[in-house]
């Protein structure tokens, strides 16, 4: 419905810029074609009053296309802004939803491996094989730390998060780095349950800066992510840091449109992040790049 809306609208917007060029084009046209006329009566001086009357009707006329020019103008303007912004919003939901989604698909996947390796113990147990147990969860969950794993565990403070949407985002892009082998430390030590800005916003935010935690990661040695979520006197801070390479491009290369590690048109770089903190007015984002880690803090200001 809203992608009907949205269509319609932009129908409705590019005949209207449409018809501003044309009125505006004949005006000009009109205006000369008159002026011309003009040239021609003046050289008949029996013809100086019907001058004078004409004069004044073609500037009353040329006044009202002017200003039924300029607020065909300025109506155009302020409906390609509505637009633009539609457009943008309809955008953040496609955006949201896909990273929903993706939550949703990564913790399924990890309900489903957690059922089956207790399907598999449930057998062991019903045939009374201790011997093929302990085989089995010594070479099979043991070893592999898929059944509580410390680093699962050490994700605990993640429960402060008690906004479900935002802790879906972070838990699903923090078990994706712990698939991916990296080390990753958790601290939210106050509840946090609600954040003065949209959800979706901030959705779309921790997103991107844990995707590019997670990708920078993927390619270094012994990598680790640290995520914390504090709640000072009047503001909530996150902060998410990385092991980076030395020789990772500097701040402005990575603010780039379109900039990734991953190539041409892969990945979301920075400066979409940027382009979505600007969005919000109680919203600032701190990046640098210090003694290897690359960190970012975002702070969101309450009031």
């Amino acid at each position: 419905m809203a992608f009907y809306l949205l269509h319609n609208y932009m129908d409705f917007i590019v005949p209207l810029e449409s018809m501003v060029y044309d009125i505006s084009k004949y005006t000009v046209i009109a205006t000369f074609l008159i002026y011309f006329i003009f040239l021609m009566i003046e050289r008949f001086s029996d013809l100086d009053c019907f001058m004078k009357g004409a004069h004044g009707i073609f500037m009353l006329a040329y006044s009202l296309f002017a200003i039924l020019i300029s607020f065909l103008a300025v109506y155009t303007k302020k409906a390609e802004y509505k637009s633009k912004e539609e457009k943008n919003r309809m955008e953040y939901l496609i955006e949201y939803s896909e990273q929903i989604e993706k939550s949703y698909m990564e913790i399924r996947k990890f309900k489903h491996d957690y059922k089956n390796i207790l399907v598999s113990m449930e057998n062991y147990i019903q045939s009374n094989d201790i011997d093929g147990l302990k085989h089995f969860f010594y070479s099979h969950i043991k070893e592999t730390g898929i059944l509580f794993d410390q680093e699962l565990l050490e994700m605990s403070p993640i429960r402060n998060l008690e906004a479900k949407e935002i802790k879906s985002i972070v838990l699903s892009k923090l078990y994706l780095a712990h698939e991916k082998g990296i080390e990753i430390d958790v601290n939210v030590p106050q509840k946090l349950d609600s954040f003065p800005v949209p959800s979706i916003m901030l959705v779309r935010m921790l997103g991107i800066i844990l995707d590019n935690a997670v990708e920078e990661s993927s390619i270094i040695d012994k990598p680790k992510i640290l995520f914390a979520g504090l709640r000072q006197e009047e503001a909530i801070t996150f902060i998410i840091a990385n092991k980076c390479r030395s020789d990772i491009p500097d701040l402005h290369v990575l603010k780039k449109k379109s900039y990734s590690s991953k190539g041409k048109e892969r990945g979301v770089g920075l400066s979409n992040l940027d382009e979505l903190v600007q969005l919000n007015k109680n919203v600032y984002l701190d990046t640098k790049i210090e003694e290897g880690q690359f960190i970012q803090i975002l702070t969101i200001w309450e009031g």
